[in-house]
């Protein structure tokens, strides 16, 4: 494959991790004594899934074109999460930027609000990727990510700020904590791919 086309475009996925998580598993019911109605029986496991991850940017490389699931299973497997268990990754948005070569004509921005029913799950963000250097085999870009996470915040939190090689054969996986509270609060990681 050739990654010469002078106009490349980037792809970038925007995942989350809430802190708290939890799930509820059913019980068997103990057997009913002779008039005893019985009900069902449940129990719930969960808490702080991201309390032990890093402070600060954690980069992982994987291969090309890899699904959202395959994406999930590799931060999974390659990161330790509290209560591992009940780990939601959650996809929030996908972004297709074009970069072009011959002007570095970015910065180009991105947002979307995501909500989901029955969940305070909540994500406004402001994605910015400048270019600043065009290689053989990689793209150095400057990447901004900023997010509002409550529906009540007026300002967005400004969450990375750093600048990545992004290589044409791999598909780069940033991982970034909001830091809330003295907690590490909500996970986010971006992942960035070329595609021709």
């Amino acid at each position: 494959m050739s990654y010469r086309n002078p106009d490349i475009n980037l792809k970038v996925r925007i995942f989350q991790i809430p802190p708290h998580q939890s799930i509820t598993k059913t019980l068997p019911s103990p057997p009913a004594k002779e008039g005893e109605v019985t009900g069902i029986r449940g129990e719930r496991i969960g808490g702080n899934v991201t309390a032990t991850f890093p402070n600060g940017i954690v980069l992982l490389e994987t291969g090309l074109f890899q699904s959202n699931d395959d994406l999930i299973r590799e931060i999974k497997e390659k990161v330790s999460f509290c209560c591992e268990k009940v780990l939601s990754i959650l996809p929030v948005a996908e972004e297709d930027m074009l970069v072009k070569e011959e002007s570095l004509l970015i910065p180009v921005k991105g947002r979307k609000m995501y909500t989901q029913r029955n969940s305070h799950l909540y994500v406004d963000y402001s994605l910015e990727i400048q270019p600043l250097l065009i290689q053989d085999e990689e793209v150095l870009s400057r990447i901004r990510f900023s997010a509002k996470y409550k529906e009540t915040e007026e300002d967005e939190k400004k969450l990375l700020d750093q600048t990545f090689g992004l290589k044409y054969s791999r598909t780069l996986l940033v991982g970034f904590p909001t830091n809330e509270n003295h907690r590490r609060g909500t996970v986010y990681w971006l992942a960035l791919s070329f595609e021709n």
